[in-house]
């Protein structure tokens, strides 16, 4: 029998921004972000690499003068690899294992005064 397949986590975060301000989070527990489902009212909304520290992260500008709500949803990865050591011949087998896991992110964003 085959195990059932894992449901990611859903996570989601309330952000109030006002008219033409950036918004921009660091995703500093993942390996990568990308955008899963994109916003509507936009002039940029993008999974990036922060310059500074190399995190990944979301950067949000609503489109010019936009007022209201929008929602973006994204998708979080992270891959950790743990090595361990059996101790003994390994017969060419390796000793490490990794692990991927991912999350969704719901940012439903509030653009007003």
């Amino acid at each position: 029998m085959k195990p059932a397949p894992v449901v990611p986590s859903t996570e989601v975060v309330q952000v109030k921004i006002s008219p033409n301000q950036t918004y921009q989070a660091d995703m500093n527990d993942a390996t990568k972000i990308s955008i899963a489902k994109q916003a509507i009212h936009f002039s940029v909304s993008e999974a990036l690499v922060n310059g500074e520290n190399g995190a990944p992260g979301y950067k949000y500008v609503p489109a010019a003068d936009f007022t209201g709500s929008d929602e973006v949803t994204l998708i979080s990865s992270k891959t950790e690899t743990s090595y361990f050591s059996g101790g003994g011949c390994s017969n060419g087998n390796s000793n490490e294992h990794t692990t991927v896991t991912t999350k969704y992110i719901t940012l439903k964003i509030t653009v007003g005064n």
